[in-house]
């Protein structure tokens, strides 16, 4: 009896740790295409204002993983007077 407790203890731990696995996935995947999402819109509005955007740009918005700066960076694109002056904008946000 004490063996089948046991065995039924640690599947029910095993699909709880699977369970939690899956949601800690389904997360990680919802900010990540968040982020994914911002940094698109970030691009195609600074692309609508300014054309093309110049490869060490690209590589630099491609490196911020960060959501509340990638949004901050968002909203500075739509004001930013110039493509340099946000490029500077991106190392004080």
């Amino acid at each position: 009896y004490d063996r089948l407790v046991r065995e039924e203890g640690r599947e029910e731990g095993r699909e709880e740790g699977r369970q939690e696995g899956r949601q800690e996935g389904l997360r990680e995947g919802w900010q990540g295409g968040r982020i994914t999402a911002l940094r698109e819109m970030l691009i195609e509005d600074l692309t609508q204002r300014f054309g093309p955007l110049p490869d060490d740009l690209m590589a630099r918005l491609d490196g911020i993983q960060d959501e509340a700066q990638l949004r901050r960076l968002v909203r500075t694109a739509i004001t930013t007077p110039s493509l340099e002056a946000f490029a500077r904008s991106i190392s004080s946000n």
